[in-house]
């Protein structure tokens, strides 16, 4: 390593954090051997001040200037109503705080010592304004026709070397132009931000770059829901209450990273009630029913009303749209009853089993409904016309059956079997 070059790239504000980086350097002893420096933007500042200050006087002087010097007390919207399409030349904010910086310190002398090189972006002719942006703009990045300038400030006239680091500073739109030779000139960073060039132009074998990046803070949220009773692993514990959960976790660059989780807690839903009339037992629930026996879960018993085909003890358990389970019901205890043909004083149902025509009749009742249901409660026929006292269920599978018949003062239940 003959050379040494050290490159500050741009980056704004966070520019001062290159006195932080420069201090590693001088305590690892690579300042002392810097042959040339570049900068851009902010970078061109820090470069400057390095040519003309030490690191310790460069770092206290960042830590100690206030922010809001470089602030209009104007209000932004308020600036751009007022200088419109002019906003190129005259910018949102001043620069005469940053001008005042570079004056009290920058020995013009000193840096004349150094080979010190600064990045300026030129964009047209001083009354051109955005278009004047856009055409140097095309060019340079549409057309490769370079547009960027590495100006050696070492070679400058004393009164030029701050305009130009302001030049180099002046971000469009955020700040004005600065005027030169007629032209407009803008932010280096514009076109070159990392000026590598000027250092391998003038000889260095070896160059570091003082790159300035932002990596963000990220603030995740999640929500997660959980039934009451159940708990919820957030970042390696267990939680069951409802509430916000807040964690800071490192990001892969270092920084720190919210994570906020909502547990909602969702209530469960209602115990249903289980109730039996005749061969047909019901659930309270209208909805989200499920029937087991003292065998488990029933495939398929997920109506409100369910028809056992065998003695055993039932209950149902309620699921809701958050997929909460409700405590189980209360059992059934159901005794199945042999089926065969019915009849008594108001009705007669024949044959049972019955293999096509499935006939009832009834001498004093008007049946004005007669309603087919499978086991698990589904309507599968209806009948309420006149059907010469006989229904066709050929069609029906193989099974147990209820039949409900409605008449004029009461609602029949009856199970038959077709073959």
């Amino acid at each position: 390593m003959e050379r040494l070059g050290l490159c500050l790239t741009g980056g704004g504000a966070r520019g001062a954090y290159q006195a932080g980086a420069l201090k590693a350097l001088e305590e690892l002893g690579y300042l002392d051997k810097v042959y040339a420096i570049s900068g851009t933007s902010i970078g061109s500042v820090n470069a400057s001040l390095l040519a003309s200050r030490s690191v310790d006087e460069i770092k206290e002087l960042w830590l100690n200037y206030p922010a809001s010097d470089f602030n209009k007390d104007t209000s932004i919207f308020k600036t751009i109503r007022e200088r419109k399409m002019d906003i190129v030349n005259q910018g949102v904010y001043e620069i005469n705080a940053l001008e005042k910086l570079l004056e009290e310190n920058i020995d013009i002398q000193k840096l004349k010592k150094h080979k010190v090189y600064v990045t300026l972006s030129p964009a047209g002719m001083e009354n051109e304004g955005v278009m004047g942006l856009l055409k140097s703009s095309f060019k340079h990045y549409i057309k490769n026709e370079s547009q960027v300038i590495y100006s050696p400030l070492h070679e400058q006239n004393d009164e030029d070397i701050n305009k130009q680091i302001l030049a180099s500073c002046s971000i469009p739109f955020v700040f004005p132009s600065v005027k030169m030779e007629g032209q407009q000139v803008f932010d280096g960073g514009l076109y070159d931000n990392a000026p590598v060039k000027p250092l391998i132009d003038a000889g260095c074998d070896s160059i570091i770059v003082i790159n300035v990046s932002f990596n963000p803070i990220y603030e995740v949220h999640n929500d997660i829901e959980i039934c009451y009773g159940d708990s919820a692993l957030i970042n390696n514990f267990w939680y069951h209450a409802d509430g916000y959960y807040t964690f800071v976790l490192p990001t892969v660059q270092g920084c720190d990273s919210v994570v906020v989780t909502h547990l909602i807690v969702n209530p469960l839903p209602q115990t249903p009630i289980a109730t039996q009339a005749n061969n047909i037992i019901y659930s309270s629930s209208p909805t989200g029913n499920q029937w087991y026996s003292s065998q488990g879960l029933i495939i398929g018993a997920v109506n409100q009303v369910y028809i056992p085909n065998c003695s055993d003890t039932y209950y149902v358990i309620v699921t809701d749209s958050n997929g909460c389970s409700s405590n189980a019901s209360n059992e059934i205890q159901f005794v199945f009853t042999s089926i065969s043909d019915f009849s008594n004083k108001r009705l007669s149902i024949y044959p049972n089993p019955a293999k096509q025509i499935l006939n009832i009749t009834s001498e004093n009742e008007n049946i004005k409904t007669v309603k087919i249901f499978n086991i698990y409660g589904q309507e599968l026929m209806c009948v309420n016309q006149e059907f010469d006292n006989g229904i066709n269920v050929e069609i029906l599978s193989n099974g147990i059956y209820v039949l409900e018949i409605e008449t004029d003062d009461q609602v029949w239940t009856y199970k038959f079997i077709k073959q």
